[in-house]
């Protein structure tokens, strides 16, 4: 009986370990967007932030000639991206992500307003989970 205990005790061990290796090596799943005056442009996945982000530009400008130079991007997928447009004093978009909608639009808002930019609009709101459109 004690042979079969300590057959069991090792065997839990070793499932228990492999079980936490598994956790270890989990790749992180980072999610971007590119800014885009048409609105097209798609969240994009990738299991870096810079590679997220090159397939969020290369993404965009594969659909519009308007993208913006920088991808917004996060590794929590219940984020939410916000894309904004502003026209003064000349045109240009971002992309903000953050937990609600609110503080996305806060976080993008602050931006234009740190580089004194007015007439902003929002663009569109999406998932980071999910790539869809959220109101």
């Amino acid at each position: 009986m004690p042979r079969i205990a300590a057959f069991l005790a090792g065997a839990f061990l070793v499932f228990a370990l492999s079980l936490s290796g598994t956790t270890a090596n989990a790749q992180e799943r980072w999610a971007a967007v590119a800014s885009d005056d048409d609105s097209e442009s798609p969240v994009v996945w990738a299991d870096s932030k810079e590679e997220a982000n090159r397939r969020a530009l290369a993404a965009c400008r594969k659909i519009s000639k308007t993208c913006g130079d920088r991808a917004g991007s996060t590794n929590v997928m219940s984020h939410t991206f916000t894309v904004m447009c502003c026209n003064k004093p000349r045109h240009g978009c971002s992309a903000g992500v953050e937990e609600t909608r609110e503080a996305s639009l806060a976080m993008v808002q602050k931006v234009f307003d740190d580089a004194g930019f007015s007439s902003c609009k929002v663009i569109k709101r999406m998932s980071a989970k999910t790539g869809k459109i959220v109101n």
